[in-house]
């Protein structure tokens, strides 16, 4: 549930590293620091780059990307105040600036080479998609799923976002991010229209409730009690799960000429760990699993269940064919239990250029049937109507959740994450995820062509037009020459 956090001024994101991290990787390696490949020195201990030209062409960059896409979004704005086929082309344009966005990021990272392995729960020959030469141009995967991952560093988001667009899902993902991040100015309100979903810490308010004569709680207070608080987030994280899942499904309306239309796409990305692995993390982790009794990963954090499992509850009803998929990421150059953010920070990635030279993710299917606390969540013939007009049954049915329910859940997604650390052990003595022959394919990250360089002319066009339209009425009362 955490994203670019360099962002909110992390001084990781940065490359700025403490000296734990430092110290920790450099003990971990038996030979010179200077006699790996840069990628495997941690950051600190590398040599000084001098690209401070780059730093701020890269920057330059970067605010006119935001700016324009930010601008065209505004310009088509009025667009959603007419009810009907205008409003679903804005959010059809709102969407073409995620792909847009994705597309970017893509070709920022086109030095570094995606390799995919899958387990039996995937065919991956069934799943690429080739051009007529035999190259893999991309994956097609199931339209509507809950995509779940480890969080090692702060780029993870990136590359994961990448796959996703080469899978023509980009234009359809929502990411679970922090709520901090939604006050960084230009980037944030874009991400609101995007309809990323921010989440406050889990933590509980101790603030006194005030109460109404007949000893209710106020609803003033009730709110400012939850303000910044899981509780407090719940009602508008399921608002837009519950629209996301009416609007992808809702095929019922006719379009004109009596057909109907298309079933939408949906890419929920969830990061269930909450934070990524780092020196201050890990003792947090390993301090609730000895409070539990349970046992604590090696390679990744535990992982927090609430927000997944009210995540599920609320798609299902809506979208009786979701999937969901388990993406484990690894990045080489890493010693076993390190930390990725002492190897690669965002700064080292795109000013530096010392991202990895290749991402690993080992993807599995999960079998929603087999997943407890679910149970029967779609609505029956009598409910249906009522359940397509109601954003607020989210809550409510997460509130008949009993505490034995939540902890069988739990458990479960514990054992997920107990598989994902035997896989990333294993990843860290062999440098691959291990697989059958015939499910591994490597891709370099990059422009797919010509489309990809249409689709960002596009998008610019409406701010172009808009520009023009000012100059030619400002010349036609007089205020320009």
């Amino acid at each position: 549930m955490a994203s670019p956090a360099h962002l909110n001024g992390d001084p990781q994101a940065s490359g700025v590293l403490s000296a734990p991290i430092a110290s920790r990787a450099a003990a971990t390696s038996a030979e010179p620091l200077s006699s790996g490949p840069i990628h495997s020195i941690p950051i600190p201990d590398r040599p000084p780059v001098g690209y401070r030209f780059r730093e701020i062409l890269f920057g330059i960059v970067w605010a006119i990307v935001f700016i324009l896409m930010r601008a065209s979004q505004m310009v088509m704005y009025p667009l959603s105040f007419v009810r009907g086929g205008c409003r679903r082309r804005y959010w059809e344009f709102i969407s073409r600036t995620k792909s847009v966005f994705a597309i970017i990021l893509t070709y920022l990272s086109g030095s570094t080479t995606l390799v995919m392995t899958c387990d039996d729960s995937i065919d991956l020959h069934e799943v690429m998609v080739k051009n007529d030469s035999g190259v893999v141009i991309g994956f097609k995967f199931d339209d509507r799923a809950v995509w779940i991952a480890n969080h090692q560093m702060y780029a993870d988001w990136i590359y994961i976002w990448s796959l996703l667009h080469l899978s023509d899902l980009a234009s359809s993902l929502s990411i679970v991010l922090k709520a901090s991040l939604s006050r960084v100015p230009i980037a944030g309100p874009a991400m609101l229209l995007w309809k990323f979903i921010f989440l406050s810490p889990m933590r509980r308010s101790s603030a006194p409730a005030e109460l109404n004569e007949d000893g209710t709680v106020k609803e003033k207070a009730r709110r400012a009690a939850v303000k910044g608080t899981w509780e407090g987030d719940k009602e508008a994280t399921g608002n837009i799960l519950w629209n996301l899942g009416r609007r992808a499904m809702n095929k019922a309306k006719p379009e004109k000429g009596g057909e109907k239309g298309k079933e939408g796409k949906v890419a929920l990305l969830m990061f269930p760990e909450g934070t990524l692995v780092s020196p201050l993390t890990r003792p947090s982790s390993a301090k609730y699993a000895e409070k539990m009794g349970i046992k604590d990963c090696s390679n990744m954090l535990l992982p927090r269940s609430t927000g997944l499992l009210f995540a599920l509850r609320t798609l299902l009803p809506t979208m009786p064919d979701l999937s969901l998929y388990d993406m484990t990421v690894g990045y080489p150059g890493l010693p076993p239990a390190g930390h990725a953010q002492a190897y690669y920070s965002l700064r080292s990635i795109y000013l530096n250029d010392q991202g990895p030279p290749k991402v690993h993710i080992h993807l599995r299917a999960l079998d929603l049937s087999t997943v407890p606390s679910l149970g029967n969540l779609q609505p029956g013939p009598d409910e249906k109507e009522e359940y397509a007009k109601k954003s607020t049954k989210p809550v409510e049915d997460d509130a008949k959740l009993t505490d034995k329910e939540r902890g069988e859940f739990d458990v479960w997604l514990r054992g997920v994450w107990t598989e994902k650390d035997a896989l990333l052990e294993g990843f860290y003595e062999k440098g691959e995820f291990e697989c059958r022959e015939g499910q591994r394919v490597e891709m370099r990250l990059g422009s797919r062509g010509i489309d990809d360089w249409l689709a960002i002319i596009i998008t610019v066009v409406p701010v172009y037009v808009a520009w023009r339209g000012v100059v030619w009425w400002g010349k036609f009362f007089g205020y320009w020459k």
